[in-house]
């Protein structure tokens, strides 16, 4: 946690001095305040504010509550703390104070300093910062368009509750000019912050070159938005038409259209969902529509357990089913939170992998998270909703077969050649009367993946897979070969699918190359129906 403040600190201060010339400017102004004969006094205070500011700034127990209340993506505001314009004229006027009397010389030095000030400043007078406005409202023209256009339909077709999804140059103009029209996303979108993982979907796919209108369109119905703004194009406007969208309106750049309404699929909805720690985790559900039947696979890091609640309280703060892979804390300690304290949520049953504690114990090293472990154990010993799986074990749950591969046997213990904490990960077919996925937690070596080729062969074969240990240090490609997937999901960040110091952008080329389609964390959609 503290790391993560940190770099967060760091990434702010580069942020800040953008323009790295006008922080050092001022850094050489206040030595020539400090070196030149100012009063003690006003060195002192000087000084000591500097001093204050820089230990705040700095300290991550008083950064983390700063960015807690102003938010992190705008902590380098700090800076504004900073008398930077004050101490630069301060220290010009003492250098020109200093200066010989000759005149000319004033007069050069004077030129030099404005020709530095215009090299390192911005006009403020600029399209970016200032246009001259057009309307009364002081706001984009096409926002007001767009906007007038929704409430004429709205009002037209007696639809009360008006909920746009808007492309990024409008988000931060709709609600300026009519409350009353409702977002999944606003200025946050913009920052990188979202209220749901729904929202973030939605924005990432349509600021997403090449966007998969079919898939924006299941999003903007879960979402239950009724309107889309979206930039104006022919082969936009007939792809959306021919999925059922009714145009509202064409404003100068943007085509309005009323989403259609929510298709007859009353069937499964697989769903992955990035970390909130910025790492690789693991976080599934699967819904079915029609029942409410609600499953998650192990839940990532304890950065993520907000996330995880949000989620289920999306969805009827009910978890029918809820499967853990094993021990690692970017596995477990969401639920263990959870499960600690559930704040409303009902958890009816629980599967895991039943690694034995001593073995643990006697294998884990240091990486392996030991207080994650303990604490599961410790939290649901003797919960009656806990049922340890065993391999070759299968079982439906409202229609979804599940097919145990792998859970703690002795076959792991003589299979493993020395990483028992991941390749006791559960791996698991869940099928559908269409689709499958293969689950694979974090079981990944070369041994594991021969005994699992060997004992079940094509029962493994699925539509999606998830690569075993994020798709890093991953089992060998003649595993994924007999798995023969169509699309694989990398429970993985960028950071880790590009790496490097990681094989898993090798896994991912490899993929590529056998024209499977790649999915990881960075993906501007992990929503997938699975029938």
């Amino acid at each position: 946690m503290m790391l993560e403040i940190m770099r967060s600190i760091y990434a702010n201060y580069l942020k800040f001095i953008e323009d790295q010339v006008y922080w050092y400017v001022f850094l050489f102004a206040l030595i020539i305040i400090i070196g030149f004969g100012v009063a003690k006094e006003k060195k002192r205070f000087l000084m000591i504010a500097m001093g204050i500011f820089s230990v705040v700034y700095i300290c991550p127990i008083s950064a983390r509550l700063l960015m807690y209340g102003m938010g992190s993506d705008v902590y380098w505001r700090m800076f504004w703390l900073v008398p930077i314009p004050i101490v630069i004229s301060v220290a010009l006027v003492l250098l020109d104070d200093r200066m010989p009397v000759n005149k000319v010389l004033r007069f050069f030095c004077m030129i030099a300093v404005l020709l530095l000030i215009g090299k390192i400043g911005k006009v403020m007078y600029q399209g970016d910062i200032f246009a001259k406005h057009d309307n009364m409202y002081n706001l984009p023209s096409e926002a007001i368009a767009v906007c007038d256009a929704v409430n004429e339909d709205a009002d037209a077709n007696g639809v009360t509750n008006k909920r746009l999804a808007a492309s990024g140059d409008l988000v931060c103009y709709v609600r300026q000019y009519d409350a009353s029209i409702r977002m999944p996303y606003g200025r946050d979108g913009l920052r990188g912050t979202y209220e749901t993982e729904l929202a973030r979907q939605i924005y990432q796919l349509m600021e997403t070159s090449g966007t998969d209108f079919t898939m924006l369109t299941t999003l903007l119905q879960q979402d239950g938005c009724n309107y889309l703004a979206y930039y104006s194009s022919e082969d936009v406007r007939q792809m959306l038409t021919s999925l059922g969208y009714r145009i509202v309106a064409s404003t100068e750049s943007h085509d309005v259209y009323a989403v259609p309404q929510e298709s007859n699929y009353d069937g499964w909805i697989l769903m992955c969902y990035p970390d909130a720690s910025g790492n690789q985790g693991e976080f599934f559900t699967l819904k079915n529509k029609k029942t409410g039947t609600f499953i998650v696979v192990d839940g990532g890091w304890a950065e993520n357990t907000e996330r995880v609640r949000q989620v289920i309280a999306d969805n009827g703060n009910v978890v029918d089913a809820w499967f853990i892979t094993h021990y690692h804390n970017d596995h477990v300690d969401a639920f263990n939170n959870i499960y600690h304290d559930p704040q409303g949520i009902t958890i009816k049953k629980i599967y895991d992998s039943p690694l034995d504690a001593q073995v643990f114990e006697q294998v884990a090293q240091e990486w392996d998270t030991p207080d994650s472990f303990k604490t599961y154990v410790q939290q649901t010993k003797n919960d009656e909703r806990v049922e340890h799986l065993k391999r070759n074990q299968s079982f439906e749950i409202d229609g979804l077969r599940f097919d145990i591969f792998n859970a703690y046997d002795q076959v792991v213990y003589d299979t493993c050649q020395g990483d028992i904490p991941n390749d006791c990960s559960l791996v698991f077919k869940v099928s559908g009367t269409k689709d499958s996925i293969l689950f694979c937690g974090d079981c990944h070596t070369a041994e594991m993946a021969d005994m699992l080729i060997s004992r079940y062969g094509e029962n493994l074969q699925a539509e999606y897979v998830q690569p075993g240990h994020h798709g890093n240090n991953s089992f060998p490609t003649s595993f994924y070969d007999l798995v023969n997937p169509s699309a694989v999901i990398f429970n993985a960040p960028e950071w880790l699918m590009t790496g490097e110091n990681y094989t898993a952008k090798d896994l991912k080329e490899y993929f590529e190359q056998k024209n499977v389609k790649v999915y990881d964390y960075s993906s501007p959609c992990l929503m997938f129906r699975f029938e």
